[in-house]
């Protein structure tokens, strides 16, 4: 159990949150903005896209942007791998080629791009199966469940597939991580078109991985040149359809730290404490799955519920869901966690009194077996 004190300092500014947060340093934000996508995601972002249109007059500037950016010619491959199982081995393979054309020319040139690391072996026991449900229950959100009904069910082997070569055999590769494969999967479904119903599952996944609505905005303006306004306009259609846009009042806060939350979460100190008020005010954004460490307050907490789809639990008893226009009254003392759904966005308002200095005592994360259990009971 750790106890953190605010720290009451002008030089600070911004840097606490009405949860307790420790101060975020001005280049600490640029890193973690919640709000944008950096510049290797934007490439990998507008590499999908480009490789699912079939645009490779396009796709050859935008590798060579990517390759700049300080993405390696290793993960510039796996995107283009990983797009077969999207678009197609003939999209695939002409992506691949470009890449070949782009990094000759390059080299020829003498630019040096970076390789980079190669994929580790998969364990020859690795139970595929196991591992790609597991690998889809946390894009879902869902715990893992047999398929019941729908196409992997009238053809199981389509789910065989899906879980044993696309989530175990191609996920698993180390070379990028969850957030940039979901990224550039949502990239290459908008680009493709008349695929709603997948585009939608993964604007879900690419959050419930940790990409921020902002962020997810900032993914689709990055590669409306290349897919059109109209496919950009139906990408937002959905984004809006599975996470409401939360409210706008305050702006974007800065990330919050992983010592105290899990997934992305964006917090926006409002007012300090001070001789006259005993509690601060913070606006807090939670992406979809992302949650707060257990913690308890030493005089109580307050939270509006503004926008989206949240949730809050006190040790040892159901979860309570929560919309806008919710209240919840936390008394002093009391061991609790709170966040967003699965597949929704978040936002809510912190009130937390100060005792002595102190407003929040931070505990141990919320496991991703302890939010899974908790948010299936509905």
């Amino acid at each position: 159990m750790k106890h953190i004190t605010l720290v009451k300092s002008l030089a600070l500014g911004l840097a606490l949150s009405a949860l307790g947060l420790a101060g975020i340093t001005k280049a600490q934000t640029m890193q973690n903005d919640a709000t944008h996508l950096d510049a290797k995601q934007r490439s990998i972002a507008e590499v999908a896209a480009l490789t699912a249109k079939g645009d490779l007059e396009k796709l050859s500037p935008a590798l060579a942007t990517g390759l700049d950016a300080g993405l390696t010619i290793n993960e510039l491959k796996e995107v283009l791998v990983q797009m077969y199982a999207y678009t197609g081995f003939p999209r695939s393979l002409n992506g691949l080629q470009t890449l070949i054309t782009v990094t000759e020319n390059r080299r020829q040139s003498g630019i040096a791009d970076k390789i980079g690391k190669d994929a580790t072996p998969l364990p020859a026991d690795l139970d595929r199966d196991k591992y790609g449900a597991e690998t889809r229950a946390r894009l879902t959100g869902k715990p893992p469940a047999p398929v019941t009904s729908g196409p992997q069910a009238f053809a199981p082997i389509i789910d065989t597939f899906l879980k044993e070569h696309l989530f175990a055999d191609i996920f698993a590769r180390d070379i990028l991580g969850m957030q940039s494969r979901e990224i550039a999967t949502v990239a290459a479904l908008c680009a493709l078109g008349g695929v709603d119903p997948q585009l939608r599952a993964h604007l879900g996944a690419c959050m419930n991985v940790g990409t921020t609505r902002a962020q997810i905005e900032d993914l689709i303006a990055t590669i409306e040149p290349a897919i059109g306004k109209p496919s950009a306009a139906n990408a937002r259609r959905l984004l809006n359809d599975i996470s409401p846009k939360a409210a706008t009042i305050f702006p974007p806060g800065d990330k919050g730290s992983p010592n105290f939350f899990t997934g992305n979460v964006a917090v926006r100190p409002l007012t300090k404490a001070d001789g006259v008020n005993k509690y601060s005010v913070g606006n807090v954004v939670f992406s979809p799955s992302a949650r707060t460490n257990w913690h308890t307050h030493p005089d109580g907490q307050i939270l509006l519920a503004i926008a989206g789809r949240g949730c809050y639990q006190e040790r040892g008893k159901p979860v309570r869901w929560l919309g806008a226009g919710d209240v919840v009254n936390i008394p002093a003392g009391v061991e609790h966690w709170h966040g967003a759904a699965p597949g929704s966005e978040f936002t809510h308002i912190a009130l937390s009194n100060e005792y002595q200095n102190s407003a929040v005592t931070w505990m141990k994360p919320v496991t991703d077996e302890e939010y899974k259990t908790a948010t299936s009971k509905k």
